[in-house]
């Protein structure tokens, strides 16, 4: 049997050491890695932004309906906490639910009684917003309609979708 001895010597001239490397090749280490990493720090840039939520707490009996607040800033989704505390079942419309040319704006929905329920409506525009209890804002009593106000564009709130590009 024969056994071959190896100095220490004949081993490291076989190693790739760090002083070997050139510069060419740092500098296409170099690009690679900012190529790999920059499309990650593009996309953090381009996230969106958080909607801003207005809750709007709506307690229904079958004759009075209390709205808190009364008013919400443009941009932000509103909330609409519906709870119906009577013992009949309530008809409860935002907006404009019109059939026809005009725009449809709002919901309406049937809330039982005793039970809560939770619907979202984004504030685009200012102005008032008209709800109700019944079958129509003309029939319903001075304590089953009112307005919501929705006044100027709060300083958190961005549009829906994407973001502007810079």
């Amino acid at each position: 049997m024969i056994v071959e001895t190896v100095t220490a010597h004949e081993i490291s001239s076989e190693l790739w050491y760090p002083e070997e490397v050139t510069p060419r090749l740092w500098a296409a280490v170099v690009v690679v890695a900012v190529a790999t990493l920059a499309p990650s720090a593009q996309s953090a840039l381009q996230t969106t932004t958080p909607t801003v939520y207005v809750a709007i707490h709506v307690t229904l009996t079958g004759s009075k309906v209390v709205v808190e607040p009364r008013s919400a800033p443009r941009g932000v989704s509103a909330r609409f906490i519906l709870h119906n505390i009577g013992t009949k079942a309530v008809i409860f419309s935002v907006g404009n639910q019109t059939r026809g040319l005009g725009a449809l704006f709002g919901f309406r929905t049937v809330v039982k009684p005793r039970t809560q329920k939770t619907l979202l409506l984004y504030l685009a525009a200012r102005g008032t917003i008209r709800y109700y209890s019944g079958s129509s804002f003309a029939d319903a009593t001075a304590g089953e309609k009112g307005v919501l106000v929705v006044g100027a564009t709060c300083a958190l709130c961005a549009p829906p979708g994407p973001p502007v590009p810079p």
